[in-house]
């Protein structure tokens, strides 16, 4: 029995990567509201000095947000973007 057959490295990517892009979205909105309130940017470059803490942090979230992201996308929007579009194109099927 292989336990470890879900878990292959494009699905790690398909999962992170999106993540990713998501977090470093969250972040870049929240530097701009920091700057519209307080006229102040630091956020960027106190974590991109730190690296350490830009790997700690990023990496989880980046998972949670990836898994979050699938998840919606793939239970609720595939349907709507996919299904109801074959579904009014080909009424006959």
């Amino acid at each position: 029995m292989n336990l470890f057959g879900a878990f292959s490295f494009g699905s790690l990517i398909k999962t992170f990567l999106p993540g990713f892009m998501l977090f470093f979205v969250f972040l870049l909105y929240l530097e701009l509201f920091v700057y519209w309130v307080h006229c102040y940017i630091g956020i960027f470059s106190y974590l991109f000095s730190n690296p350490i803490i830009l790997g700690i942090i990023s990496i989880p979230t980046s998972s949670i947000l990836g898994i979050t992201l699938n998840s919606i996308i793939f239970s609720g929007l595939s349907d709507w973007l996919i299904e109801n579009k074959h579904k009014k194109n080909y009424r006959e099927f």
